[in-house]
């Protein structure tokens, strides 16, 4: 028995740096590519959130479809997503007007519809936002 596990202890060890050193290579390799990439991506995601941001309506509305709590909570998602939060600058404010437009647009029911769009769509994406916002 001893004999045994003196051989599978090193033949396992064996086993696995070599298994483990070229995933590791691999990793590195591909990290060092993928860098390239996130300068670009990361500007033109802040291009885009500064759009949205100079888009949103006075009333904290954002425009597409009449004033739907969906879309207004779907550009909501995209400044959280990207790691900003209400009251937080540079887009605190906008976050915060968008917050406080979905939740006046509640019903007595307590349905999140809004003045437009569908009712189960807007109220499911502005629920999920809300839920995001206070996480």
């Amino acid at each position: 028995m001893k004999a045994r596990r003196a051989f599978i202890i090193p033949l396992l060890a064996l086993v696995l740096a070599t298994v483990l050193v070229p995933v590791s290579v691999r990793a590195d390799k591909a990290a060092g590519e993928d860098e390239k990439y996130h300068k670009a991506v990361d500007a033109a995601v802040d291009t885009g959130l500064d759009f949205l941001s100079k888009s949103q309506m006075p009333d904290g509305s954002f425009p597409g479809m009449g004033k739907c709590n969906a879309v207004t909570a779907l550009c909501i998602m995209a400044f959280l997503a990207h790691g900003y939060s209400p009251g937080m600058e540079p887009y605190g404010e906008t976050i915060n007007r968008a917050v406080d437009m979905v939740l006046a647009s509640q019903q007595p029911d307590g349905t999140l519809i809004g003045p437009g769009g569908g009712s189960m769509y807007s109220h499911n994406i502005a629920t999920l936002m809300l839920c995001e916002v206070s996480g």
